[in-house]
């Protein structure tokens, strides 16, 4: 098959990755090169994929971090959106022939419709894996807080996508730019696409699977750990109720999904909303907010900066001081950030936001000389269905499991993931000294504070006041 075995073995050094490339000479003269990825092992791709990925804007990717400054809390979370984005590519492929493997002849029947190949559909996909995510802001989805109102960092990959448009075209085939903008977009989807489309963007798809595992590894925690062999080998199709095909999965495969969806829950409470994480996203997000009025005229400028631009955009803050920014810039530098002293649940209810908010006006009147900051943490952590007869929620994806070749919703054969809340969502109240404000606060003031804000709490839960 190959005219020379051995192929060509090159090394390359990276910042955050080692990469062997390994290229090897096929019949065709189609050239295949392996890069070696700490998380899924070697991931495969063509020559006009390394074209694509050698691009400057894909290239960009590499300085910016997946978990923003979530390195302060676990120095190894230095992995970036390219290596993730490199995973996700190589878990569609991975679903895709699996997926082939058991419906080879209904999808290629799909996909003749539009007038595409198995091959051109794969394609298609793995490139709309690959750049999924190139519109990211530096620091990732902290960045996204500066957008203006509406715009999400798919609204950019969207408009960079198009900018790009000449050399998709060019070395791939005249018109695949418009099927990746209709795969990513939120627009209505051509029904013959859809299965391409939940195989990136849905309530189980390959860029959930890939950072579950990338974030666990790199943050050196074990949460985020599921099997995701035994979720991939239980993929399947089936007909969507609006045209074409869509993911379900066989009845054997619900544990493991089921251990993916707490795997989401256990990282969001213990990484993506950890508490010092959080209130550098606060400062983090004051920062960019000028930086990005200052810099970014359009969503394709977005392109010429990364995480390093704006880490030296705070380095110069803190050099020239006194400015409105200094104090969020003077933290991020040196680490000097505020306390907890109040948090609510991870599944906070209203009345529990309510007293929160409660809590931290009195705290401001009683104790003047602290600086205090509240701050709501939200996040989803499944949208699957949940029928109206189990839960107040009747709204979500209808996501069904195979069992004995019948279609189930997926909620109604899983009580865990019918029980579990759909939404994350913390509140927590932050203290700095006011005049001192980068002296690290005593533990025992501290200590009083925690306590105080507790009585309040428990005041308000009574209905009355201290």
């Amino acid at each position: 098959m190959f005219k020379n075995k051995k192929g060509i073995l090159k090394f390359v050094f990276t910042a955050n990755i080692f990469l062997v490339i390994i290229i090897s000479y096929h019949e065709e003269t189609v050239i295949t090169m392996y890069i070696r990825d700490a998380v899924l092992g070697f991931i495969e791709i063509n020559e006009k994929e390394r074209k694509i990925i050698d691009l400057y804007e894909f290239q960009r990717l590499r300085y910016v971090k997946q978990l923003a400054l979530t390195y302060y809390v676990y120095p190894g979370a230095l992995h970036s959106r390219f290596e993730h984005s490199l995973g996700v590519m190589e878990l569609a492929s991975r679903i895709f022939d699996r997926l082939c493997v058991k419906r080879k002849k209904i999808l290629r029947c799909n996909f003749l419709q539009i007038g595409l190949s198995i091959k051109e559909a794969k394609q298609i996909l793995r490139l709309s894996a690959l750049l999924h995510d190139v519109g990211h802001l530096p620091f990732s989805h902290v960045g996204e807080e500066v957008l203006p109102e509406g715009v999400k960092h798919e609204h950019v990959t969207i408009e960079i996508i198009k900018y790009l448009k000449p050399i998709l075209d060019k070395t791939f085939f005249e018109g695949i730019t418009e099927v990746i903008i209709n795969i990513l977009s939120k627009e209505e989807i051509v029904k013959n696409l859809t299965i391409l489309k939940r195989i990136i963007s849905g309530s189980l798809d390959a860029d959930r699977m890939d950072y579950l595992l990338r974030d666990s590894i790199y943050c050196g925690v074990e949460y985020g750990r599921y099997d995701w062999q035994r979720i991939i080998d239980c993929l399947d199709i089936i007909e969507s109720e609006s045209g074409g095909y869509d993911l379900c999965i066989e009845h054997g495969g619900i544990h493991a999904l089921e251990s993916m969806i707490l795997a989401r829950f256990y990282m969001f409470a213990q990484v993506y909303c950890h508490k010092t994480r959080k209130i550098y996203d606060y400062y983090l997000s004051h920062v960019m907010r000028e930086w990005y009025n200052l810099f970014v005229k359009n969503l394709i400028d977005i392109t010429r900066y990364n995480d390093i631009s704006v880490l030296n955009f705070i380095e110069n803050t803190v050099r020239e001081g006194n400015n409105h920014l200094y104090e969020f810039a003077h933290r991020i530098k040196f680490r000097k950030q505020h306390s907890v002293i109040f948090e609510t649940s991870d599944f906070c209810d209203l009345p529990q936001l309510i007293n929160a908010k409660k809590v931290f006006d009195t705290l401001q009147e009683e104790f003047s000389d602290y600086e205090f900051i509240l701050r709501e943490t939200r996040g989803k952590i499944h949208n699957f269905l949940v029928r109206e007869s189990q839960k107040r929620e009747n709204v979500g994806e209808k996501f069904y499991v195979l069992r004995n070749n019948r279609p189930y919703i997926l909620t109604d054969e899983s009580l865990i993931i019918r029980n579990i809340p759909k939404n994350f969502l913390n509140t927590r109240i932050y203290v700095a000294y006011k005049d001192k404000k980068y002296e690290r606060m005593k533990e025992s003031e501290i200590r009083k504070l925690i306590k105080k804000a507790e009585e309040i709490r428990r005041s308000f839960d009574n209905g009355k006041k201290i």
